[in-house]
């Protein structure tokens, strides 16, 4: 059976839900094709951590309210108690129920959704739909924002974010707990290559979990543990949940002729730290209104598309992907040397720039590291490799190609700059 629409949307998680509610606020018809009933969607494995900023932006955008636990920001730290502190608001949600808080916010608009899995786009040149096992859904523009699980997307010639792995669980302390940060603990002898968290949702409950590159559930579970035995917090553990994710930094293109792509699908996930509802946001916004323009002009060429690419390099795309050689140094180095970084090379204020992808290489700040790094020449260096790559790829991403014709330059310059050594 076909059926006919102006935005085809699959997926219904934050990035398809916003993009839904902003293309029913501007006269679309929508279709949001999503495997999950309604009661479920929400559900999945998330950290639970967003900025205040993208709630207020869902409250006076769409008149939506969550339930939050605000927080003053973002406290990183080893357990040899080195620590900095980035104080830009955050706040954590309920998963679950921001889901259900969206998907009813779509219902009463008028949006249309199907309980099916998108088996393949319509076309792959240019993409008129997608299919179902029941049904043709033809689309002006059909936005993936189908996670990780990339339904349109993984069949288009378009780049593939890689994974990491990340594992959370919910814990009800014994005792309140009262934690004004968000809290991601390195220690290199538990997750070498990852991290650990403990993101409290009140006093008496807490996310915590750990994440990293190439690591199995027992180990994961490990971190957790000892972000709790760290923070001398004990109490029941419950609902626990392990999840891909993406780790590389955006997609250098999030368009194809008739597609948008959103989310975890577009790589939209904060490097540092694994934040995607703030992007997630952001992307859904964006895409409804580069549709809007395609639907009214008739026009699902790649040149209309290009907007969404623009709009999304300028927001998280030039932070996330000067993120991602700041996080492959912090990779690289060991207990020893993340300690000096957290205590002798950055203050609060530059972990607050560092993490929106901006770091201060004026001559005062070089000066003041080297004077209290000398005797590390080595991690000096790697420091300042990490701080030259990041601001090449700033720079790089603040000179987005305007033009699907100025693109494959640009992308060769990226891939270029990609890996850090």
């Amino acid at each position: 059976m076909e059926k006919k629409y102006d935005m085809v949307v699959v997926g219904c998680g934050i990035a398809g839900a916003v993009a839904g509610l902003t293309a029913l606020r501007d006269g679309l018809k929508v279709c949001i094709i999503e495997k999950k009933g309604v009661s479920q969607i929400g559900t999945k494995p998330c950290g639970e951590l967003t900025t205040q900023e993208a709630l207020d932006f869902l409250k006076n955008m769409f008149g939506l309210s969550m339930r939050h636990y605000p927080l003053k920001g973002l406290k990183i730290c080893t357990p040899s108690g080195s620590t900095s502190y980035a104080r830009e608001p955050l706040c954590t949600i309920d998963r679950s129920e921001m889901g259900q808080v969206l998907v009813r916010a779509l219902l009463d608009q008028g949006a249309d959704i199907y309980h099916e899995s998108a088996k393949s786009p319509m076309g792959t040149s240019c993409v008129k739909g997608v299919q179902t096992s029941a049904h043709t859904f033809y689309g002006t523009v059909t936005l993936d924002c189908s996670g990780v699980a990339a339904a349109v997307r993984r069949h288009l010639p378009m780049m593939t974010p890689q994974f990491g792995a990340a594992y959370k669980e919910r814990v009800v302390p014994d005792n309140p707990v009262e934690l004004e940060y968000a809290t991601l603990v390195i220690d290199k002898t538990i997750i070498r290559s990852g991290y650990m968290w403990c993101f409290p949702k009140s006093e008496s409950e807490l996310n915590v979990g750990a994440g990293g590159i190439h690591y199995k559930k027992a180990a994961l579970q490990e971190g957790a543990q000892f972000v709790l035995d760290m923070l001398d917090i004990s109490g029941k553990r419950d609902l626990p949940g392990m999840s891909a994710v993406p780790i590389s930094g955006p997609l250098p293109s999030l368009v194809h002729p008739g597609v948008l792509v959103c989310g975890d699908a577009a790589g939209q996930v904060n490097p540092l730290t694994g934040e995607g509802i703030a992007p997630a946001i952001t992307a859904g916004y964006s895409a409804a209104k580069t549709v809007a323009i395609a639907v009214e002009t008739d026009d699902s060429s790649i040149e209309t598309l290009w907007r969404y690419n623009c709009e999304a390099a300028a927001s998280y795309g030039v932070v996330h992907a000067s993120l991602v050689p700041a996080r492959d140094f912090l990779l690289s180095l060991g207990d020893r040397d993340v300690n000096r970084f957290l205590r002798d090379a950055v203050s609060d204020e530059d972990m607050a720039n560092l993490i929106k992808g901006i770091i201060n290489m004026d001559a005062g700040k070089v000066a003041q590291i080297i004077y209290r790094c000398w005797k590390a020449p080595q991690f000096l260096h790697r420091l300042y490799q990490a701080a030259q790559h990041m601001n090449e790829i700033r720079s790089l991403y603040l000179d987005y190609p305007q033009t699907p014709e100025e693109f494959p330059l640009w992308a060769e310059k990226m891939a270029s700059l990609r890996h850090f050594g």
